[in-house]
């Protein structure tokens, strides 16, 4: 008895409603998971969409996709009207053989746009970085003018103080000799 009723309680999940057997086994459910419906075989067998039968519409079967049928013969038809004439003709490739007056040349194309963009960016940053590093140089020429002048500066102090003590030498030099 308790394998009868795990038969009659299979629930079966398919893809969609087409993959879904016609006649099935009583009590056997199906859920269809991409049309997200609910399927069951009744008594005779015959498997109905369940919310159908729930809602009081009239039950339907499961959809079957059939095999394409055969091309029919047919006779061909009358030409139909031509089309209005194009305006001063089509335009020729890249502007040549073209007619009339050329116009500026426009935006670059799909295939140029991000390459251009790129270029354009890698312009600005080698120009935003050169103008850095001109403004860098100018400010440490500044800088090592200065560092010369107080360095020059010491020297002299030295070469000062170095006189200074020799004159200092001389003199405590010539006190003890007196």
């Amino acid at each position: 008895m308790a394998e009868t009723l795990r038969q009659k309680n299979k629930i079966r999940h398919t893809l969609c409603e087409s993959c879904i057997p016609e006649q099935g086994v009583f009590g056997e459910v199906w859920c269809a998971r991409a049309e997200g419906t609910i399927w069951y075989a009744t008594r005779s067998g015959l498997v109905v969409n369940l919310s159908d039968v729930l809602n009081n519409v009239p039950a339907h079967l499961p959809p079957r996709n059939g095999a394409d049928g055969r091309d029919g013969i047919s006779i061909k038809g009358d030409t139909g009207a031509t089309g209005p004439a194009g305006r001063d003709g089509a335009p020729g490739r890249d502007g040549v053989n073209a007619t009339g007056i050329q116009g500026p040349q426009g935006r670059p194309g799909i295939d140029c746009v991000c390459r251009t963009e790129l270029t354009e960016r890698r312009v600005a940053g080698i120009e935003t970085s050169l103008r850095d590093a001109r403004a860098e140089t100018i400010s440490l020429k500044a800088q090592l003018t200065t560092l010369s002048a107080t360095v020059q500066g010491l020297l002299d102090v030295n070469k000062r103080a170095g006189e200074y003590i020799e004159w200092l030498r001389q003199r405590t030099a010539a006190r003890i000799n007196k």
